[in-house]
């Protein structure tokens, strides 16, 4: 039986018995015929859709899981149904891997993946040293573990494609999703901060900056070769640089309107470092490109409204000269320098003082500091916090290393847009405490590396062809 029908088969069973679940657990609490028959109908487009894509475009699973993958979160369930969408996802990643178990093995010996996952245990046991179990578990159902589980079947499914391609495609799919959800709410100009799915603006606004990202990055390949792949004619590639630039001016907009000021200045910064690259330093150049963007951005917003309800708002919201912009720059400030504080008093792991429970520190909520680094220097101490940096920034660097000695391909592109995408993330991670761009980050890392490897070894990422455990 090939790996195709063995799926297809466990994942009908699956669906099988997922349903019966969701069939007597209706009947169970007698509920109305209408609302019961709404719940059918919503576990079979569920258990469908989601089967359907872990036979056809697994990357697709992950990509959705890194984005509402809280086990306990039933921000995605309908009405009084026994399971959410986000923990169907779940079972769906853990049959993943079991199918794929062979590469789970080889995968396991990459070295960034394999770092990961004693990074993860360490950071875990921590956590529930010093904040309890209670926090130490909200913290891995919602973080660690969630990226641990995404980050190991997504390396497993690029191993299995032999290149990142798909995975990179259903990330900027969910991504473009969200986009066109959120957009759907800019009616009249009554919106206030854009978001979607309940994910608040600051999470709604990494969706789109990613996608902007990627649809920049698509325009920029295309602008500059002669040809895409053999065989796709002048034509086609036009259709698609046209496509890009129209997803591109259609994204900026929802960006603006999401009133995001930490990921605007990622972006931003992501954007320089995509030009700085892809221009080759030549500093001329990225100034007028970045300028003409900038005109063009803000052409397209005015167009859709800038001077209306959600326009003025979102004037408000970046003002410079804002007094509430300035008190929360100072409360952050204030915070940072007390977490410093208490780092450098014990320095050792496992301060505890990062988190949401830190009003037994009697500090304001609302003053935490919302940096990825000050929370893991907090929480980990000074040791964990140095190798993590060192493992970005020599992935960085190896990254750009390898993407301005390559041969110009897709693989090489892919590389380019992986490395933007995570500066992007990281970039955002300093300025916002959500958990959902911080997953980001680590997704990403795992991509760029998987990239770079596709670009020097091809196919097989460097891997033995055989398992030896």
């Amino acid at each position: 039986m090939t790996r195709n029908l063995q799926a297809a088969l466990g994942m009908g069973i699956c669906c099988l018995l997922l349903g019966l679940v969701y069939w007597f657990f209706g009947r169970s609490l007698s509920l109305e015929e209408g609302t019961f028959w709404r719940q059918v109908l919503f576990a079979l487009f569920a258990l469908s859709s989601v089967g359907w894509l872990a036979i056809w475009f697994p990357e697709a699973i992950v990509a959705a899981y890194v984005f509402a993958g809280r086990v306990h979160d039933k921000r995605l369930q309908f009405e009084e149904l026994p399971m959410s969408l986000n923990q169907l996802l779940l079972i769906v990643i853990l049959y993943l891997l079991v199918v794929h178990r062979d590469r789970l093995v080889l995968s396991m010996r990459l070295w960034s993946t394999r770092g990961f996952i004693l990074f993860v245990i360490w950071m875990s046991v921590s956590l529930l040293w010093t904040m309890g179990p209670e926090y130490g578990r909200y913290k891995v159902v919602s973080y660690t573990g969630v990226v641990l589980l995404a980050v190991t079947c997504q390396t497993v499914l690029v191993q299995w494609r032999g290149h990142v391609g798909y995975a990179v495609l259903s990330i900027w799919l969910i991504g473009l999703a969200l986009t066109v959800l959120g957009l759907g709410g800019l009616v009249g100009g009554e919106v206030q901060r854009l978001s979607v799915l309940g994910g608040g603006p600051n999470i709604y606004s990494r969706m789109v900056g990613m996608v902007l990202i990627f649809s920049i990055g698509t325009a920029g390949y295309l602008w500059k070769q002669k040809r895409l792949v053999s065989g796709l004619r002048l034509s086609a590639r036009r259709a698609l640089l046209v496509a890009s630039i129209a997803i591109s001016l259609a994204s900026a907009p929802a960006f603006i309107f999401a009133q995001s000021r930490g990921p605007t200045l990622a972006l931003l910064v992501a954007i320089l470092f995509y030009l700085v690259v892809l221009l080759k330093a030549d500093f001329k150049r990225v100034l007028l490109v970045a300028t003409v963007f900038a005109t063009v951005v803000w052409v397209a917003s005015a167009s859709l409204g800038l001077s209306g309800g959600s326009g003025t708002a979102a004037g408000t919201r970046f003002d410079v000269e804002s007094d509430s912009n300035w008190n929360t720059v100072n409360s952050r400030v204030i915070y940072a320098r007390k977490t410093l504080d208490i780092v450098v008093e014990h320095p050792q792991v496992g301060v505890g003082v990062g988190g949401w429970p830190v009003a037994m520190y009697g500090i304001d909520r609302r003053r935490y500091p919302h940096n990825l680094f000050l929370e893991m220097l907090a929480e980990l101490g000074l040791v964990v916090t140095l190798a993590v940096l060192l493992l970005f920034s020599t992935q960085v660097v190896l990254a750009l290393r390898t993407y301005l000695s390559g041969e110009p391909s897709i693989a090489h592109e892919l590389l380019l847009l992986c490395a933007v995408t995570f500066v992007f993330f990281l970039g955002a991670s300093q300025a916002s405490g959500d958990i959902v761009h911080a997953r980001s980050v680590w997704q990403f890392l795992v991509l760029m590396e998987l990239a770079r490897r596709s670009v020097e070894f091809g196919s097989s990422l460097g891997l033995p062809l055989e398992s030896r455990w």
